[in-house]
């Protein structure tokens, strides 16, 4: 009898070291036990079964069967959802299937209108005038639509706008290269104006008030014209208005269509004209318009009215159902926080509002054969950490970089490696929206170098 109990006892022991798995499917339940047969429906409950059996001795691997998941928020793994060197987490896709991962959301068919308001109309091509569609974006509830700052870099933190599998494109002019300046009259690099605050005369005197002098300048192009009437809008410029490594968007504060100049709302940084060569700026500083309705001209162009919360959008095809989409999720879709050996296989990231992936410390995770696309910052980012490996992946039509790395330690002697391995990946089509420090693979100690 003794020797039967210890033989039973001797299997449960070897049985508890078994590798473990659970299956996610998007036809699964969150009330199933997450077999292949019944599988759960998220990842967060997928999270949740790990973690509950998850004591280092076994490793655990969840399956995600084909399909598409839209992640109402990021997935995120801490450093009690890691595993072991000998016994890692994973997540991959079952066997070859097609599993997509996305921080967007579905457009409802409901919410795409005609456009018939008049004044609306009168600012589109007539030709277009049943071309273009509308989306009431406050209807939806979406995070990311407030009015651009007055003076940013890069994409000013708003939605990206997909279909069919593709980046639409904010609208634009001219639609390719740039326009460039008549004459430079205030290059606002510095200079203050003096202004009289008449709160102080019944003090000690009027007292001159400095404030920064914004850019003015005289244009060349026409077209500048018919933009006056969206100023209360916002109508911004973007351009490479002092250096050719750093562009940014200002608003246009006044246009003077008699005497053809434009006044910025802000001094732009440094002020107009090239920093070594034509500091007062000479005109062929380039710049172009970004995001006004005016300006839709070509399938595929959206804008945002900020005033009325309204999404403008050229389609270039038919809208069908699912097929228009709005990335709104403003951080990493993955994140690995703390988290050590983890494995991330096999599976597409796409669509959203920052990085794919980010890893921030831990040791030994792996992305591998993952592709990573349509993300509007860097496809994977690693901050800190050792021993991570990104193998395998085909990384594309990401807003800024590709991978992006900062590890190891340069204040001690000799300098600690990060030991991080960028092998075998596929990057391409990069630096989409940033077009300035966007590399396929940026490394250093302090992230690039």
């Amino acid at each position: 009898m003794k020797k039967i109990i210890i033989a039973i006892v001797s299997i449960l022991l070897a049985s508890s070291s078994f590798a473990q798995e659970f299956y996610v499917s998007p036809s699964g339940s969150d009330k199933n036990q997450g077999s292949l047969q019944k599988p759960f429906a998220s990842l967060e409950k997928a999270k949740e079964a790990v973690k509950a059996i998850n004591k280092g001795n076994r490793t655990i691997t969840v399956y995600l069967r084909e399909g598409i998941y839209y992640l109402p928020q990021a997935f995120k793994l801490n450093k009690e959802d890691g595993g072991t060197a000998a016994n890692p987490i994973i997540y991959t896709a079952y066997k070859n299937e097609k599993v997509q991962l996305r921080g967007s959301h579905i457009v409802p068919n409901n919410s795409i209108k005609k456009i018939t308001d008049l004044a609306t109309l009168q600012r589109i091509d007539p030709k277009l005038k049943d071309s273009i569609i509308e989306i009431d974006l406050g209807s939806l509830n979406y995070k990311n639509i407030k009015r651009f700052a007055d003076k940013f870099n890069d994409d000013g933190g708003i939605i990206e706008l997909f279909m069919n599998d593709e980046r639409m494109k904010l609208s634009r002019y001219p639609n390719e290269g740039n326009m460039t300046m008549k004459k430079v009259l205030i290059n606002g690099g510095g200079q203050e104006v003096k202004n009289e605050d008449w709160r102080n005369f019944y003090a000690d005197g009027a007292k001159e008030q400095k404030v920064p002098r914004p850019g003015v300048f005289e244009y060349r192009d026409d077209r500048t014209a018919n933009w006056v009437n969206a100023l209360e809008r916002g109508v911004w410029l973007k351009g490479y208005w002092r250096i050719p490594w750093q562009n940014e968007a200002v608003r246009i504060a006044k246009i003077d269509t008699a005497a053809k100049t434009i006044t910025l709302a802000v001094p732009v940084s440094g002020g107009i004209g090239n920093k070594y060569t034509r500091p007062e700026g000479n005109g062929k500083e380039p710049y172009w318009l970004l995001n006004l309705l005016e300006e839709i001209d070509r399938p595929g162009e959206w804008a945002i009215d900020f005033k009325d919360k309204k999404l403008y959008f050229y389609p270039p095809a038919n809208i069908t159902a699912n097929s228009l989409r709005i990335a709104d999720n403003s951080e990493p879709l993955i994140q690995l926080n703390n988290a050590s050996n983890v494995q991330i296989k096999n599976i597409t990231i796409e669509e959203n509002l920052h990085d794919g992936i980010k890893i921030f410390n831990g040791e030994n995770n792996l992305i591998a054969g993952c592709t990573i696309r349509n993300v509007t910052k860097n496809g994977i980012t690693v901050d800190s950490g050792k021993g991570h490996t990104i193998l395998s992946n085909d990384i594309y039509y990401t807003g800024a970089g590709g991978v992006w790395l900062k590890g190891g330690d340069e204040k001690t002697e000799p300098k600690i490696s990060s030991e991080f391995k960028v092998v075998n990946n596929h990057i391409h089509h990069y630096g989409v929206i940033q077009k300035i420090y966007a590399a396929a693979i940026n490394a250093g100690f302090s992230g690039g170098g």
